[in-house]
C-alpha cells in the first residue's frame, strides 16, 4: 500500500473518530446543561486526520514534521479544555457523572480522546527515536543526491 494512499485512508479514519469524539461531547454538554468543557475536543477535527497523514509518512521527514505539529495541537487542545473545565467549575461535570448514562458517555469520550493522544506520543516517541535517517526522496540515491549509487550499480 502506498504512503499516499494510508495517509488518505488514514486520514479518513482520523476525521471519523474525530466526529465521534466530537459527537460524545454533544452529549456530554446536555444542550447547554451538561459539562460543555468536552466541547474543546472539537477542535480534534482538524489534528487527528493529521495524525493520519503523520502517522503514514512516519519513515519520512515530512511525517516526523507533522508529528511534531499534531502534538503541539494536541497539548494545546489539551490547554482549552482545561482553560474551559476551570472556567466552568465542577458543577456541571459533577451532574453528568451523578447520571448512569452521563459516565458512561464520559468515560468512553476520555478513553477515546486519551486513546489518541497516547497513540500520538507512542509514534512520536518512536519516530524521534529512529537511528536511520529519514527515507530518501524518490528517485535519489542513497547518498541523499539524485544520480547513480554509490556502489555503481
Amino acid at each position: 500500500m502506498s504512503a499516499r494512499f494510508q495517509a488518505v485512508l488514514l486520514a479518513g479514519v482520523g476525521l471519523m473518530y474525530a466526529f465521534i469524539v466530537s459527537f460524545l461531547a454533544m452529549g456530554l454538554s446536555g444542550g447547554g446543561h451538561g459539562w460543555n468543557s468536552a466541547g474543546g475536543s472539537v477542535l480534534g477535527l482538524f489534528a487527528l486526520p493529521l495524525f493520519g497523514v503523520a502517522f503514514a509518512y512516519r519513515k519520512h521527514r515530512l511525517g516526523r514534521v507533522l508529528i511534531q505539529l499534531v502534538i503541539v495541537a494536541a497539548m494545546a487542545i489539551d490547554a482549552a479544555i482545561t482553560w474551559f473545565a476551570w472556567g466552568e467549575g465542577s458543577y456541571y461535570l459533577q451532574r453528568v457523572l451523578s447520571s448512569t448514562e452521563g459516565r458512561a458517555i464520559w468515560f468512553v469520550w476520555l478513553a477515546l480522546w486519551l486513546g489518541w493522544q497516547i497513540s500520538l506520543v507512542v509514534v512520536g516517541l518512536r519516530s524521534l527515536k529512529r537511528d536511520s535517517p529519514p527515507s530518501p526522496v524518490h528517485g535519489a540515491c542513497p547518498r541523499g543526491g539524485l544520480g547513480p549509487p554509490l556502489d555503481g550499480g
